[in-house]
């Protein structure tokens, strides 16, 4: 006999990239780093947050998303302002 199983698909809403960083503090944390300087680039959230270079690039995007800061300039250069 043949057997029928029937299946449903739940889709659940993801949260905002922006409420994951300030949930974690990350975007907190990027802030204080402005504290101490007028710019920071990607290389400084890599080494104050211990992430790779991926994961301090989508913070910051995220920030900047978000209206907290400014980037200034592209490719290897690219250097970001709080706003």
């Amino acid at each position: 006999m043949l057997s029928l199983r029937k299946f449903f698909k739940v889709t659940l809403p993801l949260e905002t990239r922006e409420s994951e960083i300030v949930n974690a503090g990350h975007g907190e944390k990027i802030m204080q780093i402005f504290e101490k300087m007028k710019e920071i680039s990607s290389a400084d959230v890599i080494r104050a947050l211990k992430v790779s270079k991926a994961t301090a690039v989508s913070y910051l995007d995220d920030l900047v998303k978000a209206g907290e800061i400014v980037r200034v300039g592209r490719g290897p250069k690219t250097r970001y302002k709080p706003k």
